[in-house]
């Protein structure tokens, strides 16, 4: 949600890093959870008593965790968004999925023990099947990364609109694109990169 809405997050390169949380963030994490709960036999703290209060969203957790990108790629404005418009769209959703999927489906789960054994083959045909279908087309409009970003007074992010008919004829992408300023002229690099399957049989005689 922070990045989606705070600007500093996005233009900072420590925004785009929140992954240290569950490396070397986690053990103050933990001190902050343990603290928070307070213990058995001492009367639980204020910041956690009022907290407490909103115990009923922990039956919609899930579903946020699960559809939260899922409502920022249907949401109308791209970029930023208004957060708090944000999270009563997504708590929104979240709280009909888990009264119309959810919960009606544990009730399921929990009722016929015998009918359940067969979800897991049911889940692997389907997965199975997947497998058949085509790969997406890769989208070039690519909306969401601006054209240009001013990252201080002597960086800047800059789109290189270049074009390879006959990378794009065989399926490739242009990446890691570089410029090197040379005698007053500007020389761009990049890489043409696509993925190749190839399949042969032989015969192994090794150890």
């Amino acid at each position: 949600f922070l990045v989606f809405s705070v600007q500093e997050f996005q233009a900072r390169a420590w925004g785009y890093k929140l992954s240290a949380r569950i490396s070397v963030l986690l053990p103050f994490q933990a001190m902050i959870l343990f603290g928070l709960a307070g213990l058995p036999s001492l009367p639980l703290p204020m910041f956690s008593y009022a907290f407490s209060k909103m115990d009923f969203l922990e039956n919609y957790s899930y579903c946020v965790y699960v559809f939260q990108f899922l409502c920022y790629a249907v949401w109308p404005q791209t970029g930023l968004v208004n957060l708090a418009l944000f999270l009563v769209w997504t708590y929104a959703t979240a709280f009909l999925i888990a009264r119309c999927i959810q919960q009606p489906i544990q009730k399921w789960w929990a009722s016929h023990p015998k009918g359940r054994l067969v979800v897991p083959f049911v889940l692997g045909a389907a997965l199975v099947g997947f497998s058949f279908l085509p790969d997406p087309s890769y989208n070039q409009s690519l909306p969401d990364i601006p054209a240009q970003m001013v990252i201080d007074n002597q960086t800047v992010d800059l789109r290189l609109q270049l074009h390879d008919p006959e990378g794009h004829r065989l399926g490739a992408s242009v990446i890691n694109p570089s410029i090197l300023l040379k005698d007053g002229e500007a020389l761009v690099l990049a890489r043409r990169h696509r993925r190749e399957t190839m399949q042969r049989s032989a015969v192994y005689n090794g150890p």
